[in-house]
């Protein structure tokens, strides 16, 4: 029998910088393909074990958000959800080309009860979602505070050979999935997927991504 986690088919667009991360890293943890945008210097907290607990289960691309809103753009106009420090970004700007996308704004300081809490918004969003067709904002308030996420262990991750291709998969309780739309990933590196995210899913060419850095 295949079991499917409850996110499997979504997209979760993670901007967010340091210990707010944790809200992508639950929602890969459901099934999200996270694809985790980091500025070309690297997350605050990249480095640590925090990041590293944070930061499980997602793709990374490297990019100044500030100086390519464009691409930021086309990412949010394919994504079911985005995630980013509050007031950082413009939710309407985020939505204007994807009036079905689900933006959640975490506060500073937010610790692992304020992130959980989005994720538990994030799935009650888009079960409404399934009713209305639209998408909405959700603004997590401050629940908790202070660098607590790197008490949280990271979960056993999957060895992947490559993406999209044949994987390794060790016998361990958290692997719930066995659909190829789900796939493990341990902390990526710096700007580890920058192929994936901006030639297989926005088909720039090599050329445009170079411009990028």
């Amino acid at each position: 029998m295949t079991y499917r986690l409850p996110l499997f088919d979504h997209r979760v667009l993670d901007l967010t910088d340091g210990h707010a991360g944790y809200a992508g890293r639950t929602l890969g943890d459901m099934g999200a393909e996270v694809i985790k945008v980091e500025p070309t210097g690297g997350d605050s907290l990249r480095g640590s074990d925090a990041f590293d607990a944070a930061n499980v289960n997602k793709y990374s691309c490297a990019l100044n958000v500030a100086s390519h809103p464009d691409i930021v753009a086309r990412l949010a106009e394919i994504s079911d959800v985005s995630i980013s420090n509050t007031g950082t970004i413009d939710a309407a700007s985020l939505r204007a080309s994807n009036e079905t996308l689900i933006v959640v704004e975490i506060p500073p300081g937010a610790g692992p009860v304020s992130c959980t809490a989005a994720a538990g918004a994030v799935g009650l969003a888009l079960w409404d979602r399934r009713r209305t067709g639209k998408g909405g904002v959700i603004r997590v308030a401050a629940l908790d505070t202070g660098p607590r996420i790197a008490e949280v262990p990271s979960p056993a991750v999957e060895e992947v050979s490559s993406l999209g291709g044949d994987r390794k998969v060790p016998a361990s309780p958290m692997h719930l999935s066995e659909t190829p739309l789900h796939i493990r990933l341990p902390a990526p590196a710096l700007g580890e997927h920058n192929a994936y995210v901006f030639r297989h899913l926005l088909g720039l060419s090599q050329d445009e991504i170079a411009a990028l850095s």
